[in-house]
């Protein structure tokens, strides 16, 4: 809890990959708060919420990488009055992780070419840890609530003709993410919370046909 204005300073040291945090105004406050959250990485503003009233939810995720300091900081929209501010759950993590391309699935459906671990070329960059999927594709993971954060590009490989396809993510059963329509050329990034989950699912649905895609 933080009524604005306030200003809360922590030492990273460079210690930090990201940091998480959800901001709003709690449901006991009076009604009229107006605040905006901003964070600030070595003297550096590196996010700004705009205004935030009561009853809305904001949430970043922001590199932190190399940062000393980070400091949590709630200004006020106007008046100071009813203004109290909760930065909720706020998280930092480390560099520790896993590539998914290292673990084992423990089960895989596809309806033209199985799916496996490859290094791929998009755009001329070379991503070399990376799971080549033909649409459509299923791959299930166990994650035995080990892990926070699943992230990943996402897109159609050079030299595909053309294709169009959805990518899905689920957590236990239920879609977590959905990327809307990519067609060749396209690239996207996911970046979501699997706090809790003990299986995960990466899908490649087709749109239309299946050629190249």
């Amino acid at each position: 809890f933080a009524h604005a204005w306030s200003s809360i300073t922590y030492p990273l040291n460079g210690e930090f990959e990201i940091f998480t945090t959800k901001m709003g105004i709690p449901d006991a406050a009076p009604n009229g708060g107006d605040v905006i959250f901003k964070l600030i990485a070595d003297g550096e503003e590196i996010y700004d919420s705009g205004s935030v009233t009561k009853g809305q939810i904001e949430s970043v995720t922001i590199d932190v990488r190399g940062v000393n300091e980070l400091i949590l900081e709630v200004d006020t929209n106007g008046s100071q009055d009813c203004d109290h501010a909760c930065w909720l759950d706020p998280r930092l993590y480390t560099a520790t992780y896993s590539n998914v391309c290292e673990l084992s699935w423990i089960n895989e459906e596809h309806s033209w070419s199985p799916p496996m671990a490859s290094s791929e070329t998009y755009k001329g960059v070379v991503y070399s840890k990376s799971i080549y999927a033909h649409a459509h594709s299923k791959i299930t993971y166990n994650l035995n609530k080990q892990y926070e954060r699943f992230t990943s590009c996402i897109g159609l490989r050079d030299g595909a003709v053309k294709g169009d396809v959805i990518y899905y993510v689920f957590a236990d059963g239920v879609k977590i993410y959905e990327s809307g329509l990519l067609r060749n050329g396209d690239l996207s990034k996911v970046d979501i919370s699997v706090r809790g989950a003990n299986q995960l699912v990466l899908e490649v649905g087709i749109n239309a046909d299946q050629d190249s895609d």
